[in-house]
């Protein structure tokens, strides 16, 4: 069998009571992840289309994480 890499985007948040971890999506490339990652961003949180500062800084303490993993 052939493995494949397939991407997960994880959004962790500490005021969450109970998991404070959640799989947002899966991927095939960690570009697709990111881009993704920017839209749900601007669209979750309301922020402009056409900002350009870090959408990350903007959002704290909420953090994404995009985890690599070998499926087969």
């Amino acid at each position: 069998f052939r493995s494949m890499k397939v991407y997960l985007l994880e959004k962790y948040n500490p005021d969450w009571d109970y998991e404070n971890v959640t799989v947002l999506n899966v991927f095939s490339t960690k570009e697709k992840a990111q881009e993704w990652l920017d839209d749900y961003i601007k669209s979750e949180y309301e922020i402009e289309d056409d900002f350009d500062g870090d959408l990350r800084k903007e959002i704290y303490p909420v953090e994404f994480t995009i985890n690599t993993y070998e499926v087969l």
